[in-house]
């Protein structure tokens, strides 16, 4: 008899087996403080405290940690954090997943319903966050919505980069990687006193390849890296009561573009067939590398930004004042192949320009020594422009009325003024019972303009005009439209349906709060209780070829009111410890890309409100000792998101369904990780590590309906190092993805094409780390 055992269950069960094993072996060791498990610091609340008393669900990792297991950048998260994911729109905006809550939308100024910090100061789009991984001391992960203390658009959940301050004496270090594909990877840092008030922090890095994607069809090749980053910080310490801190980074990429894979013809339109060849491309082998292009183009990104803030902490016994500004600016140019083939059947260059300015000022104290209270606001304006130009001569799509559609681009613009007011109070009612109560008043106004626009070719303004003339035929109208070359021809809705620019503002308010409560059951063991209410703002959307009005109206804001319990605990002299925590999710007006129904054109993209909707599930994170020099780190996560109500929209394919029931797109309902490292000793200060990854993630869909050939596969990567630590260098060996497992992380329609991305082919390398005391 054969039994199959799914993935998942397999995880699930070699976590417990582990954890089984472990306990008595663990449970026959004396203490011993060398083996017991480092105390994690955090700031998740905006003050230090043990990751210990924190009553939420919220994970930490060094930075040395991320080094270790090869975390470049935000995605990698998953390999660390429990119920976290990520992937990349059709445009190449990363997207950002917390417990089944993302926004799967590519326009540059969507928010996000997972936010991103560096020291605390917002990254609030997502396009942005590239360069944050740079010299960091750790990460905080904070799961469920943030409202309270971060602000809305973290209705999923808040990161926080917590940067390398500068060292009071000099000290540098440099870590250097040589991988597959000729990657160099060269980071560095110098660090000092400059006087007996004034410390610096300078860091760097550079990341450097060659291709490694190749053209199934005719060999040619593509993917090289070009990013470098920097930061520098430096902190004065006038006095023992004022402190300031400044932050001046940024990062620049030129690399060349992810081609996504083709994997089949569907046609977007009637008027026109696609060339033959077209028709009968051979579809892409199930290769991480595989891949094809339009020829003859230059593909390589030109994006890059500029990060400052700058922060003071004034002490005027026992309240401290803390100032934080920051400002950014950055700008995007990014060519997209939409369609994964050598013809042009979506070509879109994108550009785009964000800049920020954000003030925050609060006060915080304690009530004389017990608890802690802070009390504070935020001012934050951001201007975003974004900008598709596109180009389809072979798509199906390119004849409207019988008339060339030519080149065309659509834009957006928008202001974001966003006002907000906040308070938190930590207070024990006994030594061992702890209140937590916080609020957040905030009020957002978005002005937005967008329309598309006739390239200059004249051809997209002659269709448009003959579209208005023919619709206003219909409606017993006069033909009304003069559509010259280079002009917007997004027409209004009925009946007038004329070219107009579409010009809108979007005013909203909310409270965000959180209560809660801290049972200490002893020393090591904190149980916890919360409820908490997180809003995402309303959002406009940049709609590629926007043929009307009501494509452009904006979704409004989403809430989540989360129930939460949780336990920590750390037993057996430091030798395991575990969160766990269980957590249901009431969701109204989910934000989601789908359709709207047009009477002439059909189903069209918009932004919908999803009304009803429920997300229920559990998280657990453990470190296991139970041999000196083993650490077992095991993770695991379950999350079923469900749509309620009745909901009716329309599919990939234009079809009008019930979707009630069905999962959120994106929502992975089972997640698992296992991190393995062990060390020991040899002559001197010699120490020897192995370790090993095991990252799993479950099965889910990217379209409403579920459609079988936009599934995005279960997948089990593996990942190991090995290395030798010789006092301050370190040398090591790694590999990640070593079985080369073919993954997908979106999967859609996009013209006449059905294309897919796929995850990173396997890569290995060595690495030196020295540093210098």
């Amino acid at each position: 008899m054969t039994v199959r055992v799914s993935p998942r269950h397999a995880l699930a069960a070699s976590v417990a087996t582990i954890a089984l094993a472990a306990a008595p072996a663990m449970a026959q060791q004396a203490p011993a403080n060398e083996r017991e498990m480092q105390e994690i610091i955090v700031t998740a609340q905006k003050r230090e405290q043990s990751i210990k008393d924190v009553g939420m669900s919220i994970q930490a990792t060094s930075g040395e940690e991320l080094s270790r297991t090869g975390i470049t950048d935000v995605a990698g998260l998953s390999k660390v954090t429990a119920g976290f994911f990520a992937n990349e729109s059709i445009y190449q905006t990363p997207v950002y997943t917390i417990r089944g809550i993302g926004f799967q939308d590519s326009a540059l100024g969507a928010g996000p319903t997972v936010s991103v910090y560096t020291d605390q100061a917002p990254i609030p789009f997502s396009a942005e966050t590239q360069g944050v991984t740079l010299d960091l001391q750790r990460v905080e992960v904070l799961k469920g919505p943030q409202g309270t203390l971060f602000g809305q658009n973290s209705t999923g959940g808040a990161v926080n980069y917590i940067a390398n301050t500068p060292t009071d004496h000099l000290s540098a270090g440099l870590n250097a990687s040589l991988g597959r594909f000729w990657t160099t990877d060269v980071e560095g840092f110098v660090s000092g006193p400059i006087s007996e008030t004034l410390r610096v922090r300078l860091a760097g890095r550079t990341i450097q390849s060659g291709s490694w994607q190749y053209d199934y069809v005719n060999g040619d090749k593509l993917g090289k890296k070009d990013f470098l980053n920097s930061r520098f910080l430096a902190e004065f310490e006038p006095s023992s009561a004022v402190k300031f801190t400044l932050n001046v980074s940024g990062w620049r990429d030129r690399s060349e573009e992810v081609i996504p894979q083709f994997f089949g013809v569907e046609l977007n339109g009637t008027n026109v067939a696609p060339p033959d060849g077209y028709l009968n491309y051979p579809v892409a082998p199930k290769n991480t590398r595989a891949a094809s292009w339009d020829k003859g183009r230059d593909w390589r990104r030109n994006n890059h930004m500029v990060f400052t803030s700058l922060r003071g902490d004034f002490d005027l016994g026992g309240v401290t004042v803390t100032s934080l500004t920051s400002y950014q600016d950055f700008h995007r140019f990014q060519p997209i192949d939409g369609d994964g083939t050598s013809y042009t059947n979506m070509y879109v260059p994108q550009t785009g320009d964000i800049e920020t300015f954000y003030q925050e000022l609060r006060v915080s104290g304690d009530f004389g020594g017990r608890g802690s209270w802070m009390v504070g606001g935020n001012y934050e304006h951001d201007k975003v422009f974004d900008q598709f130009y596109q180009e389809y001569p072979d798509s199906s799509s390119a004849f409207v009325f019988g008339l060339p559609l030519g080149t065309n681009y659509d834009y957006s613009r928008q202001k974001i003024r966003t006002f907000a007011a906040f308070a938190n109070v930590e207070y024990p009612l006994t030594d061992r019972l702890t209140l937590l109560a916080g609020a957040r008043y905030t009020k957002s106004r978005r002005n937005y303009e967008s329309c598309g626009y006739d390239a200059g070719d004249g051809n997209a303004a002659a269709v448009f005009e003959a579209i208005s003339d023919y619709l206003r035929g219909l409606n017993g109208l006069p033909p009304a439209a003069q559509i010259g070359v280079g002009q917007c021809f997004s027409l209004t809705g009925a009946p007038d349906y004329l070219p107009a620019l579409e010009r809108n503002t979007l005013t909203e308010d909310n409270v965000s709060w959180r209560a809660g409560l801290n049972y200490k059951l002893d020393r090591a063991t904190l149980l916890y209780a919360n409820v908490s209410k997180g809003y995402k703002a309303g959002s406009f959307p940049t709609i590629s070829v926007s043929f009307n009005r009501p494509q452009l109206l904006p979704v409004t804001q989403e809430s989540v009111l989360a129930y939460e319990l949780g336990i920590k605990t750390t037993q057996a002299q430091g030798r395991i410890s575990f969160d766990l925590s269980g957590f249901y999710y009431d969701y109204r007006n989910k934000q989601l890309l789908g359709a709207l129904l047009d009477p002439i054109f059909g189903p069209l993209n918009a932004l919908v409100n999803v009304p009803k909707s429920h997300i229920i599930g559990f998280d657990l994170a453990a470190t296991l000792i139970p041999v000196d020099g083993l650490t077992i780190k095991p993770m695991l996560a379950f999350t079923k998101t469900r749509i309620d109500g009745n909901f009716v929209n329309y599919d990939y394919s234009g079809a009008l369904g019930n979707f009630t029931g069905e999962p959120f797109p994106f929502a992975r309902k089972w997640q698992g990780n296992v991190d393995v490292e062990y060390r020991f000793p040899l002559a001197g200060d010699r120490e020897v590590f192995l370790g090993a990854n095991v990252d799993y993630a479950g099965a889910s869909n990217s379209k409403l309906g579920e459609p079988e050939r936009f599934k995005l596969n279960a997948r089990a990567l593996l990942d190991f190092r090995a290395g030798i630590e010789m006092g301050d260098v370190t040398f090591s060996i790694w590999g990640r993805n070593v079985t080369d497992k073919f993954y997908i992380t979106n999967s859609l329609r996009q013209n006449d094409a059905d294309i897919r991305f796929v995850g990173a082919p396997a890569t290995y390398g060595a690495t030196v780390n020295v540093r210098f005391q």
